[in-house]
Order: structure tokens, then sequence, then C-alpha cells
């Protein structure tokens, strides 16, 4: 036991060693998220029956920011703490205020997805054109399978190019996260981790054993540079999490603006949400809109009805509460299907299946009509809804950054229609930072 301990400990130095060296360059990124672990107990005592077996943990990561980061675009923290609304030494009407999260100004951005080329279609058109001609190919006839070669891949904007991303995980900290005042002392445990302190508050640097005469003449000078911690100064620290964590934080920043130092007021902290927390968000609200109401479940066209094709022995769980991977699944499968059936109807329509540029309906166009056909209605906008989740999980798979954010402006408008209001403002909040609030360095690294 007493080999493995130390063993445990050798190991823990040299990895505290590492973060010690990564915090110096600061272009690493923190993720933090909660865990559960039963501790079972060999020999069952009256004492241990009063130790909760249930240990509520925190777990970590540091993620290194992409490539072409400098040190220069995180040194902001002063910056946009002089334009913060939550800081007390403004007044509220000082001219050089932060601008308030508003939808409109969403639809500022990115006005080139918006506009008609030829054909009458912009880049979202576009990209369903793509989607139903990639379903025809892949799922369709054998037939199609020959033009598999010949299709393109998509037009793609402002795309993250292609790199190793190098993650580090961090010591576990015995810290619940689950209140304001806890993921503070997360934020601040996870500094202290990579050497980042406050100025009135620095230890010394940790000690190790000796190192080999090869790691020593590398690490010569950073072991030189890390004998005094470093102080977090002007820079900017990204912390990312799901929504939980986000709205803590937020919570945190408020608190703590009336504290007397940076440090103090968490001056450094932005955070950023989780684009999978998101994705699955996006499947709960096709739930809600699709599957849960029981109007929705009564025509031949319904998900619902699908749903009883595709998984039958599922349908009291998918009515009730199907989860993340389920609803992907169903929104995948039921996409491909009903495509598939557009196919079809479309080229019956077709007199001697001579063209297909001219067909199509727009809802818009049917729901001003006299006679309205709702249940031709609703299938056209599954199959929106249903391109809107897959154009987002492609974007994010191809790191297409320009068309993940112009997929936040129906999908905002949606959550507030499903009363998943916390996304929505989260999503404004997010874009309105990005595009309206950061320097030019630190919005192209978020």
């Amino acid at each position: 036991m007493s080999a493995i301990y130390s063993a445990i400990k050798l190991l823990s130095d040299d990895a505290m060693i590492h973060l010690w060296k990564l915090g110096r360059r600061w272009l690493v990124a923190y993720c933090y998220d909660n865990f559960d672990v039963m501790l079972k107990s060999v020999k069952w005592t009256q004492e241990a029956s009063r130790v909760p077996l249930l240990k509520h943990l925190t777990s970590g990561l540091f993620i290194s920011l992409p490539p072409g980061t400098v040190k220069a675009d995180l040194w902001c923290s002063k910056y946009l703490w002089q334009q913060s609304c939550i800081n007390d030494t403004l007044p509220d009407d000082h001219p050089g205020l932060a601008l308030k999260p508003e939808f409109m100004r969403m639809l500022e951005l990115y006005p080139q997805n918006w506009e008609h080329d030829q054909a009458g279609m912009n880049e979202m058109d576009r990209w369903n054109k793509w989607k139903f001609a990639s379903d025809l190919i892949l799922y369709g006839p054998q037939y199609f399978c020959q033009f598999a070669l010949s299709l393109e891949p998509p037009e793609t904007f402002d795309a993250i190019p292609l790199s190793k991303t190098e993650c580090t995980p961090a010591k576990a900290m015995n810290i619940p996260n689950f209140t304001v005042a806890r993921n503070i002392k997360t934020i601040v445990n996870l500094l202290k981790q990579r050497g980042i302190y406050s100025e009135d508050s620095a230890p010394h640097r940790p000690q190790t054993q000796q190192t080999s005469s090869s790691d020593a003449s590398d690490d010569k000078d950073d072991d030189d540079k890390m004998k005094r911690p470093k102080p977090i100064d002007n820079y900017i620290v990204l912390f990312h999490g799901d929504l939980g964590t986000g709205k803590r934080i937020a919570q945190a920043l408020k608190h703590c603006a009336i504290e007397k130092s940076p440090w103090d007021w968490l001056q450094f902290v932005i955070y950023i949400f989780s684009l999978f927390h998101l994705k699955m968000a996006y499947a709960n609200a096709i739930w809600h809109m699709f599957i849960q109401p029981l109007l929705a479940r009564l025509n031949l066209m319904s998900v619902m009805h699908h749903v009883t094709i595709l998984q039958e022995k599922e349908t009291g769980i998918i009515g009730k509460d199907p989860g993340f991977w389920r609803m992907h699944q169903i929104i995948t499968h039921n996409r491909r299907c009903r495509h598939l059936n557009c196919w079809q109807t479309e080229i019956h329509k077709c007199e001697g299946h001579e063209t297909l540029e001219n067909t199509g309906e727009r809802i818009d166009t049917l729901q001003s009509m006299p006679e309205r056909d709702e249940q031709f209605e609703n299938g056209l906008v599954i199959n929106k809804y249903y391109l809107l989740y897959e154009q987002l999980t492609y974007a994010m798979n191809v790191s297409n950054t320009e068309s993940v954010e112009a997929c936040l402006v129906p999908w905002t408008l949606i959550f507030k229609a499903v009363r998943k209001h916390k996304y929505a403002a989260e999503m404004i909040k997010h874009m309105t930072n990005v595009h309206f609030i950061y320097p030019p360095g630190l919005k192209r690294v978020v």
C-alpha cells in the first residue's frame, strides 16, 4: 500500500507541475461539471453507516485554445469591466455601457445568408436542397447510388481549420457544484491548479522529485519562471459548461460585483455555453412540439404515428420522456423517410419526369389560402424543423461557425415558443456579446 500511495503522490506532483507550465501560457480554456461516486464500505460498522455513501464531486478539464490565438487576444479584462452593466462604479446612464441583449440585433448578422441567388434560394435553401439530394442518393433506390461521387459537400463559411485539441484533466475537486458559492470555489480551485492566484494569496511553487538531465535542460527556463505563481492581471479566462453552470456563474458575477478587487469581482470570467447541450435542447424542443401534445398524434402523417412504425416497442417511453439519444434517432430516421416520401410525391406530379425545378410549396403561401390543408401544412413544418436540426448538426461536425450562428436565429424563436426561455435568453446574450461587445481578438477566440 505504501508503494501505491508513493506512486500516486509522485504522479500527482508531476501532473501539477505540468498544469503550472500550462498556466504560464494562458492559452487554455476551462471546462467543469459535476459527477457522483458511490462509496461502498467493505466492512459495515456503526460509524460507517453515518457517512453518506453518495459523494458529489466536480471534474475539470483544461482545453487548449485554437491555433493562432495569442495572449493579446485575452488581454481585455479591464476593458470589458469598464463597460459592464454589473459594474457598480459606473452610473446607469454611462455612455460606454455595453449593449443589452436584443433579438433584433441577431437579424443584422450574416445578411449574406438571407440573400437570394439567381435561382431564388438563400444559403439555408441551398443546404436544404443538398440534404434532399443526399438522402435520395444515400438512402433511396439502388439506382441513385451511382451519383454518390458527384455529390459535392455544401458550401461552408468561416470554418475552423482542422487541428488537434490538447486536453489535460484537472484534479477532481471535493466540491458539490450545486450553488453559486460552490461554483466560485470551483473556479478559484481550477485557477490554483494552474498556478494562477490573486496577488495577495499566492503560495510557493509545488515541489516534485528530481527530473532527469534531458528534461532539466528543456525545462530550466520554465522552472525559473515558475518560482512565483502567476497573477491573473488583465487576462480573460474562458469557462465552458452546461446552462446550469452558466446561470450560476452569471449570478456569481452579479453577487461579487460589490467586492473591492478584480479577483473578488471575478472580472476575468467569461462563460461559453456547450453546443452539445444546445443540440440536446433542440431535440427536446422537437419532442415538445410534435410528440408531447396529444392532438399532434392524431393524423397518419404525425411523428408519433411514424414512431409506431420505426420503434413500435418504445412508444410509451417516447411519449413520456425519450431522452436525447432516442429523439436523435427518431429525427434522423423519420427525416429520411419523409424526404424520400417527398421525392416520390413530387415525381408523380411531374408529367414525363422532365424536371423538378419548379416543384414545392411555401408554408406562408399555403396558410394564406382560403381552403387550407392543415395536415399538409403540418408536414411541411415538421420537415422544416428537422432540416434546421440537421443543419446545426452538420455545421457542428464540420466546424462551420457561421452556419451554427445562423441556426441560432430561428431556434431562439422556437425556444420561446416551447417555453425554453433560458436557452433563448442565452442565445441572444451570447450573440450580442460576441458580435457587439467583445474586442476583435476575443471575438475570434470565442
